[in-house]
């Protein structure tokens, strides 16, 4: 067993005692690296998107519009990062500050209290109009920068390597085979 789990492990311990058969884990801040830092790498940037609630709470959005929500783990000590998503806003109820949303990539439902919320640090933002929220995807970039020769429209695209791709004399060539064929003879000779 390594350190992590030997640790894991002291906690259960130390626990079932005071509960019985049942284990009770009400804090993981003893244990070191619960997988918290693989999930904030993960973490999308949203900090260039426009605020989705004035400083007096007041929400600059309407019924029908997306938001982008970023949620924290507040039951958990440190209160690390849940997960970011996109809602669109179905209900408001600024008094109570409770919102009806609708999830439309997961195709869920879903409530939240922009006001708790607000009070335990989640982000609510203005969603773009147009994609994602969050940066480009990461792979290959794209083909920029080439220009690409235009044929003209009665040409067909030949199959194929294209003419003129070997510089060299057919004479070169010819000698080339010749002396590769002179070289396995005298191999097939000595061996």
């Amino acid at each position: 067993m390594n350190e992590l789990e030997q640790e894991i492990a002291e906690i259960i311990e130390k626990t079932t005692g005071a509960a019985g058969d049942e284990v009770i884990i009400t804090s993981v801040s003893n244990v070191k690296g619960v997988g918290i830092g693989n999930r904030t790498a993960r973490k999308p940037e949203i900090g260039h998107l426009e605020d989705a609630f004035n400083e007096d709470r007041v929400p600059l959005f309407e019924v029908g519009s997306r938001i982008v929500i970023e949620r924290y783990a507040t039951t958990i000590p440190g209160c690390p990062w849940l997960d970011t998503q996109t809602y669109v806003v179905n209900e408001i109820d600024t008094n109570s500050g409770v919102m009806k949303l609708w999830n439309p990539y997961l195709f869920q439902s879903a409530l939240t209290n922009f006001r708790l919320g607000l009070d335990n640090g989640f982000l609510f933002k203005l969603a773009p109009t147009k994609g994602g929220f969050g940066k480009k995807k990461r792979g290959r970039p794209p083909k920029g920068g080439k220009k690409v020769e235009e044929k003209p429209v009665g040409e067909k695209k030949g199959r194929g390597r294209p003419k003129g791709v070997k510089n060299r004399a057919p004479e070169v060539i010819e000698a080339e085979r010749k002396a590769r064929s002179a070289e396995r003879d005298e191999k097939k000779k000595r061996g």
